[in-house]
């Protein structure tokens, strides 16, 4: 029953992305499953990016949960629980922005993807993920 409270609560303060996650799983036509609390979505159309949205994480072609790159969506995914609803305006349109707006300014200038202060933030959680439940394929 307390897991159960807990997982409404969440749901509730993570709600604006969790909408927006929602939408996107109807819109793309993905098929999902479960890792743990959150809902792993895979489709071609949004091909070749992954994204995360509150509980669901959409990854595209051959990217397996337990990669790193999942573990980095994760990230995300923990980046929405910590900041609740100020999630997409401080994590989520950045992230967005820096990876689809930023791709030649990155390119010219040898900047990292990685290096925007979202994606070091989700890589930083994903490390101590790891660390706790085991090795990334």
């Amino acid at each position: 029953m307390k897991r159960k409270l807990k997982d409404i609560i969440l749901y509730i303060w993570c709600l604006p992305q969790n909408i927006a996650g929602l939408l996107a799983k109807l819109i793309y036509g993905c098929t999902s499953g479960k890792y743990g609390d959150v809902t792993v979505c895979r489709s071609e159309k949004y091909a070749p990016f992954c994204f995360s949205l509150g509980r669901y994480i959409f990854l595209s072609g051959g990217v397996e949960t337990g990669s790193r790159l999942f573990y980095h969506e994760y990230g995300h995914t923990v980046q929405s629980r910590i900041l609740g609803p100020l999630y997409l305006f401080a994590v989520g349109i950045p992230s967005f922005v820096w990876c689809h707006l930023f791709t030649r300014f990155r390119v010219r200038r040898g900047i990292g993807y990685g290096s925007f202060y979202t994606e070091k933030w989700a890589d930083r959680i994903s490390d101590k993920y790891v660390k706790l439940h085991g090795a990334v394929k």
